[in-house]
């Protein structure tokens, strides 16, 4: 799951699958009896995360470059390096990697503190001014997660077709 909205199931051969997981929200929400909100509370109060941070390489900086830069920077306590370069230390954790629709690296922060959230963004930014430029809105992270709840659920009924006025 990533938080552009995709989802791969293995058991549909590894592929981007949007029909999975509004079948098994809709699942969840109706066996639940409680509305989406009330279920994803709990993630929203104990977890969180900046959404994709994007920027654009500035010319003569390559991919590894800017993955060496920021191994060196923040010497993370583990470190994976799957889908770009991951980066987990004591409480938070990083990825960077680059996008496969734009010539943009994507960088997602995800903490176990708002406050350490904060200062990691920032700490990327900084990280990131001499090799980047960053592309994107300047949005809190609540603006962010409501967006996304927003977007899913449009995905899942785009031509309202399922009337749940009680979900969200």
């Amino acid at each position: 799951i990533e938080s552009s909205g995709h989802f791969y199931f293995q058991d549909s051969f590894n592929a981007d699958n949007g029909i999975i997981p509004t079948l098994l929200m809709m699942e969840i929400v109706s066996n639940s009896g409680k509305k989406l909100s009330d279920l994803v509370q709990f993630y929203r109060d104990e977890f969180f995360s900046s959404g994709e941070l994007n920027f654009v390489l500035k010319e003569g900086v390559t991919l590894e470059n800017v993955f060496q830069s920021l191994r060196d920077r923040f010497h993370g306590e583990r470190e994976n390096n799957i889908d770009g370069i991951t980066l987990q230390f004591d409480g938070w954790r990083f990825n960077a990697r680059p996008s496969n629709t734009e010539p943009k690296l994507r960088i997602n922060v995800e903490a176990n503190s708002k406050s350490q959230l904060n200062k990691a963004v920032v700490e990327i930014h900084e990280a990131m001014t001499d090799m980047a430029y960053y592309q994107g809105e300047e949005v809190d992270v609540e603006t962010k997660f409501d967006k996304l709840i927003h977007n899913l659920w449009f995905s899942w009924n785009h031509h309202h077709i399922f009337p749940f006025s009680d979900l969200y």
